[in-house]
């Protein structure tokens, strides 16, 4: 192997690094914004942005396909410079001659396990967040009966004593709730 191809496969074996990186933290973007949305859609309560949460983590899926495609591409221009193909001119970074190679389809790229395994529980997390949430409908009504409960049965004695943190509710101020009362 002459000097050339050392430096050329060196200058290859970096952009191989740096999609590997990038691809690294994609996943990791991908997982916290995934998670902060569908908790706080969570504690929102509100499948509507839950549902908006699922945005992101296709967004993140695909950035991540794209660089394991584009590191994938590049092993393929590593090989080749190492076998000495003559497609590949001296320190060509040209990579897209291997698009056709059956481990850099994006087909190839997609099924892959790590891929399918992460963006699969993301995904799927985001659909079970969304349906609980929907499921559990708006909650505040049940949330409104409570304080309404609550806080009617207060005397004034007592509210002094919480100094003046909780006020009385009026009739009118728990209007319109479906509260089951007892």
């Amino acid at each position: 192997m002459t000097e050339d191809q050392r430096a050329h496969l060196s200058l290859i074996q970096g952009v191989v690094t740096r999609q590997a990186g990038n691809a690294f933290l994609v996943k990791g973007w991908a997982l916290t914004v995934s998670v902060a949305l569908y908790g706080f859609s969570i504690g929102r309560r509100s499948w509507p942005l839950a549902l908006l949460a699922l945005l992101p983590a296709l967004v993140f899926a695909w950035l991540d396909a794209y660089f394991f495609r584009q590191e994938r591409l590049f092993r393929c221009l590593y090989e080749a410079v190492v076998a000495g193909d003559p497609r590949v001119p001296p320190f060509s970074m040209n990579a897209r001659i291997f698009a056709r190679n059956e481990s850099a389809l994006w087909s190839t790229t997609l099924r892959s396990m790590p891929f399918v395994v992460l963006y699969s529980a993301v995904l799927i997390a985001g659909v079970v967040v969304t349906i609980a949430v929907g499921q559990a409908g708006n909650g505040n009504d049940a949330d409104a009966c409570r304080t309404a409960s609550a806080t009617s049965s207060l005397t004034p004695s007592d509210m002094g004593r919480l100094g003046g943190q909780i006020s009385p509710m009026r009739s009118s101020d728990h209007r319109g709730t479906k509260c089951k009362w007892r």
